[in-house]
């Protein structure tokens, strides 16, 4: 819609709502009216009125089942999941041949955590349109949300054979893939979705992770040049708006590490890396281990970078705690590659690499 006809758009919906409301005055319980007034409201974005005003109306009139699924709706875009839940059962129980109240009604429960739920919502759609893109998504980012990963990822295939161009299934999938540690199958769904995508940072961070996995350094530098190009084109993307992307992801003993890059290093330290250690249950992090430099890019540090000496900087290779502790594990003259860098990080975790100075919080918990 262009500027001219979202004026005129808007001009027509505070004239409609100005013209129902005067009606409304003079005939407050007219059922038409009180329904055309609060679905003005939801369209306009005023949530809370709209939700108001349809309450008043279900008050009224309790088997309008129209207005119970707008209600729903204006309860549900003002963040009131539980309402919202609720006007949609009511909805569905009154029209239980509407395939969009019950698709509704599982996007509420979602939202609450309450993904068994939502299934059930769900499945009732695919009974009445059983060939639901929407449905069959949401089935299986349920079936993800419960740990069923492999019905999930049956139903973000099905979903792809509706529609091939369905870019979030085709990224749920490949996630699915990564989860399972079938990288090949990932970085096919991702190489796929990057054809339809080509400028979604998200997905070229994905692409970079799994080449890394697959050992394909030429490949994986191939498309972590790509992403360095949108951020030097572009910081609209919300992966490059982040400043930073996870560029890898590896297991080390009972350790999982998660690799991040900055795009543009800056601050005191200037952190170049950041490699976040879980356990294995990925619930919280251990510690971090920082690749950063010792001053931010500008003055005798930027003319030298753009002159292609590096070496005038210096790097250190720094731990930190959860408690404070803060350890550090080296300074090196010169940059290094990431693989040369998450060698070193290696060498921390398996105990060969000891600090060289350690700093503790007196504040913190020992850390052992």
């Amino acid at each position: 819609m262009n500027r001219g006809r979202e004026k005129e758009a808007s001009h027509a919906f505070r004239m409609a709502k100005k013209a129902l409301q005067r009606f409304i005055e003079k005939n407050p319980e007219h059922e038409r009216a009180l329904f055309l007034l609060g679905k003005t409201y939801f369209y306009t974005g005023e949530d809370q009125p709209a939700a108001d005003m349809l309450s008043q109306l279900v008050a009224l009139y309790p088997d309008n089942h129209q207005a119970w699924f707008y209600k729903g709706l204006a309860e549900m875009y003002g963040g009131k999941h539980g309402a919202a839940s609720q006007a949609f059962d009511k909805a569905s129980r009154l029209e239980p041949a509407n395939p969009s109240y019950f698709e509704e009604w599982g996007r509420s429960l979602a939202f609450q955590g309450r993904h068994h739920e939502a299934l059930k919502a769900y499945e009732q759609v695919l009974i009445l349109s059983p060939s639901s893109e929407t449905a069959l998504f949401q089935t299986g980012v349920a079936l993800n949300a419960i740990g069923d990963h492999r019905e999930a990822l049956v139903r973000f295939l099905e979903v792809l054979m509706i529609n091939p161009e369905h870019q979030n299934a085709y990224y749920n999938a490949g996630q699915i893939h990564q989860l399972l540690g079938e990288h090949r199958k990932a970085l096919s769904q991702y190489l796929k979705l990057a054809r339809l995508a080509p400028q979604d940072g998200a997905t070229l961070a994905k692409i970079v992770q799994l080449y890394d996995a697959l050992n394909n350094t030429r490949k994986r530098d191939a498309y972590r040049g790509r992403l360095f190009a949108l951020w030097q084109q572009s910081h609209d993307d919300p992966q490059i708006k982040r400043g930073f992307y996870c560029c890898a992801q590896f297991v080390e003993g009972d350790y999982k590490v998660v690799s991040l890059e900055y795009f543009e290093p800056k601050g005191n330290p200037a952190r170049k890396w950041l490699f976040q250690v879980y356990d294995a249950s990925m619930v919280e992090i251990l510690f971090e281990i920082s690749w950063c430099a010792d001053d931010d890019l500008d003055g005798p540090a930027q003319v030298a970078r753009q002159l292609g000496d590096a070496n005038q900087r210096t790097y250190q290779l720094e731990g930190l705690w959860p408690n404070g502790d803060h350890r550090t594990f080296g300074e090196f003259p010169g940059e290094r590659d990431f693989d040369q860098v998450r060698a070193l990080v290696v060498q921390i975790l398996r105990g060969n690499l000891e600090p060289i100075a350690v700093s503790e919080n007196p504040l913190g918990d020992k850390t052992p």
